[in-house]
This record gives C-alpha cells, sequence and structure tokens, in this order.
C-alpha cells in the first residue's frame, strides 16, 4: 500500500530475512541505518510493559529496533491489545521515547494514564477485521 503513495519514500533494510516475523536483522540491516534519515517509524513487539516499553523476543531484533528509535524523529508502535503486559526478553524503548501507540483496543485508564505522563499518544484502529469468508 505504502509503493502506491508518490509523496511516501520507502526504505527497506535488508540484512537477514526471519521466516517468522518477515523482518529484517543483522549487520547488514543495521549498516544501513547510518546511511539513512527516517521521519517515522513503524515498529511493532513482542510485548508492551507500560513501564519499561516494548520488548523482543531476540537481542538481535531489540538492538535493531534500538538503533531504528534513536535515529528516527517520530516513533509508531504497532502492537494490538494482546501485547499489552507481556515482557518480552529484552526491552527496545522507554515509552517516553516513543510518539504513538497505534493498537486496535484501549487499554485500562492506569495504563493510559502511566502513557500519558510518559507522553506517548494512543490511537484505537476501527478498521474492521478482515472476513475470511467475503472474497473480493
Amino acid at each position: 500500500l505504502l509503493a502506491e503513495k508518490s509523496s511516501i519514500h520507502v526504505i527497506l533494510l535488508g540484512g537477514n530475512l526471519r521466516a517468522s516475523s518477515l523482518s529484517c536483522t543483522g549487520w547488514a540491516a543495521e549498516q544501513t541505518l547510518d546511511f539513512v534519515r527516517i521521519d517515522a517509524a513503524y515498529v511493532s513487539c513482542r510485548g508492551f510493559d507500560s513501564q519499561r516499553g516494548p520488548s523482543e523476543a531476540t537481542e538481535e531484533q531489540s538492538r535493531l529496533k534500538r538503533r531504528i528509535v534513536e535515529r528516527s524523529e517520530e516513533v509508531c508502535l504497532l502492537a494490538d491489545a494482546s501485547k499489552m503486559g507481556l515482557c518480552s526478553s529484552y526491552f527496545f524503548a522507554h515509552p517516553s521515547e516513543l510518539d504513538l501507540w497505534i493498537t486496535d483496543k484501549p487499554p485500562s485508564d492506569e495504563v493510559q494514564s502511566t502513557l500519558a505522563k510518559a507522553g506517548l499518544r494512543i490511537e484505537i484502529t476501527n478498521h474492521p477485521k478482515p472476513n475470511p469468508d467475503v472474497h473480493e
């Protein structure tokens, strides 16, 4: 979808493709970050803790996402509500380093308050889940 937008320039990092997450990791991906300016980064996570931030299962994934956070003007976390309260092995950003969390359901009032104090905005998507019985 982004490729169809002429005003948006998408850069793929390269490196090793992880089949389980369709994400790129490794030395080549990390080195690419040294040569690009990132206006807005959209990152996912394995788990999200309101105090400690998003986390990943592997050191390699976490290290790459940490570098992305450090180099981005704006950081948007894409994580559905099932990630809330889960903590994976490696944290890569504090909630105050994130600008926007895009999710499918509102978190509890307590979590919303904690994240608001950290300056993290929350946007709830209204996009309906696709119906597998409908064929376009």
